[in-house]
Parts: structure tokens; sequence; C-alpha cells
């Protein structure tokens, strides 16, 4: 049976750091599924610089060659057979090989993000163009050069371009706001920072990060409504929470305390979205507590969260915000 690689030369989503003797590359092996991939990481000298203890110098790969071969049952046409035959053997085999590599890329990857805890390093997406029809070079085993893959134009999808999750467009009438952006940058708050890192966790499809910041975006906004910083009853409130005397949980803040204080309860303004809030922060527990995206409800039935449920949350999250905004003025 002959052997077809598929060869990919392939930036890095950012700078896996190394430090090793008088080495400018090295070489990875592995199999995934019934393909042998071989993977290249290289140094474009970005920069250079000495080890602590003066023994080898610092790097950074930053970019990769991906070999990617299997055996095949038929044999690619000859390009006496025409290259309209072999970019078709080639395009019917390109999505199986393009995914092997972005696979070994990822295991690289998430080695160095999450093991040796480089930072800015991200995953690359199924469906990412580097990996699309065409993008590979072919050739036999023996070196012998193939055709190309027919081309396929990737429509990389823009996350939230449809609006989901509270996206919105510059749009003409907001230029103005842009422009007052220039002039007086903005700040966002702490809570708006931990929304977004929330927001990109969801597209990412990394849930339980995502249930993790959005439980905090309202546990931080639900005190700091409830207790502002310069007030005595936030002094009062940090004092008693320091010392661990303050028992009272968000969904009791919303509530009961909301009740007492201002008359008003999110529960009753907003039933559905507080029995989300609810269920949000019964998923924490659990991925807190055992690293599982499950919660069981009040009639004790299982869910488990996908991109749906999530989505109803995060809705359920910012009608809190505002409902809070409206109520005490404090975000």
């Amino acid at each position: 049976m002959p052997k077809i690689v598929a060869n990919f030369n392939i930036g890095l989503p950012g700078l896996c750091i190394v430090s090793l003797p008088e080495v400018e590359e090295i070489s990875i092996k592995c199999t995934i599924a019934d393909f042998e991939v071989n993977v290249d990481l290289h140094s474009d000298s970005f920069f250079q610089s000495g080890e602590d203890d003066g023994k080898y110098w610092t790097y950074a790969f930053n970019r990769a060659v991906v070999r990617v071969i299997r055996d095949e049952k038929d044999a690619p046409p000859l390009k006496e057979e025409g290259k309209l035959l072999q970019s078709q053997y080639l395009s019917q085999r390109s999505g199986e090989y393009g995914e092997a590599a972005r696979e070994a890329l990822n295991r690289i990857i998430k080695f160095f993000k999450y093991k040796l805890r480089n930072p800015f390093l991200q995953e690359f997406q199924p469906g990412h163009r580097s990996f699309a029809d065409g993008y590979a070079k072919w050739s036999e085993l023996s070196g012998n050069i193939l055709g190309e893959a027919i081309r396929t134009f990737v429509y990389e999808r823009v996350p939230g371009e449809s609006g989901e999750l509270s996206v919105k467009k510059l749009r003409p009438e907001l230029i103005s706001d842009l422009q007052a952006a220039m002039e007086e940058p903005i700040e966002p708050t702490l809570t708006e920072q931990i929304l977004s890192d929330a927001q990109t966790a969801i597209f990412k499809k990394n849930f339980r990060r995502a249930v993790i910041e959005l439980a905090i975006a309202c546990e931080i906004s639900v005190k700091r409504s409830f207790f502002s910083l310069d007030s005595p009853a936030g002094a009062a409130f940090d004092y008693l929470e320091d010392r661990s005397k303050v028992k009272v949980t968000v969904i009791e803040m919303i509530h009961k305390v909301a009740l007492e204080a201002f008359g008003v309860s999110f529960k009753k303004d907003h039933p559905k979205q507080h029995e989300c809030i609810d269920h949000l922060f019964r998923c924490r527990n659990k991925v807190a507590h055992r690293g599982e995206l499950i919660l069981r409800d009040d009639q004790d039935l299982k869910k488990t969260v996908d991109y749906e449920l999530i989505s109803e949350w995060w809705e359920a999250v910012n009608i809190l915000l505002e409902w809070l905004k409206v109520q005490t003025g404090n975000l």
C-alpha cells in the first residue's frame, strides 16, 4: 500500500518558550488513529535571552512543520492521468489529514499552556483554514511530489456575528461613541472583564471555565450593588465577611434580602432568570468540587451543561446586572 504524506507549515498561535542546548528545532512523533504524525518545532528567532544559570539560551518556538502520513489502499493517479484526477484524490483525503495535524499541534499547545504554563497560547479550533483543502503540500513517502488538492476557500465564522451572547456590531450611529472612547479611554470594571472572559470561554466551548466566571461575575456584582465600597454598610459587610461571619448566598440576596431592603425581588420580577441563576450556582459548586458540568434541578433531574443551557445562563446574568443597576445604581 502506498504511503501518502501531507505537509503543513503552520505559525503557532502564541510562543512556546524553551531553553535547550544548541538546538534550533525539535522533532516529535505520535500516532493519531491510523496516521503517523511528525512535528518539527522551529524558532524564527523572535528573541533570545540568557538562562538564569547561564547554561543555555532562552528562545521560543513559533512555527511548526507537520508531516501526516498514512497507508492508502489506492495509489494516487499519475500526473499523466490528469491534474484534476490527482487533485480530486487528494481533496477526498485532505480533511482527515488536516484534522490529524490539528490534533497533533493542539496536544503540543496544551502541554506548553497547562503543564509549562506558557501564556497567550490558544488551541486551533475545528475548521481552521490552516488545515483546509489546498493548504497542504502532498508527496509520497519516497519524496515524489504530488499535485495539490482543490483549494477550498474557507469562511471562518466570526464568533458573535449573529448577535449571540450580547455581541453588538459597530453601526453608523455608534461611530461617535467610538470617537468618544478615543478621546476618553474606557476603563472596564472587574465585572465587565470577567464577563468578557466568560463569553470567550463559552464561544470556545470551555463550559467549566465559563460557569465559574459567570458565577464570580454575579457574586461580585451583587455584593457591590448591595454594599458599596465607600458606605458604612460595605465596611461592615467586609468586616464580617473577612471573619467568615456572613453565610448569606447570592440567591438569598437577590430574593429575600432584596425584598427586605428594597421591597423588590429578582425572583418575583424575573422568575425564569432567577431559576437560571440558581442552577448556575448549583453547577458552579459541582464544577468546583468535582469538576463536573452537571446539576440537579428542583425535581432532582440531572442536567448536563451544553451551549444552549449556558447561553440561557449568560442571558440571565446580564438581566440580573441590569436589574441590580436599576434597583441600587451601584454597578
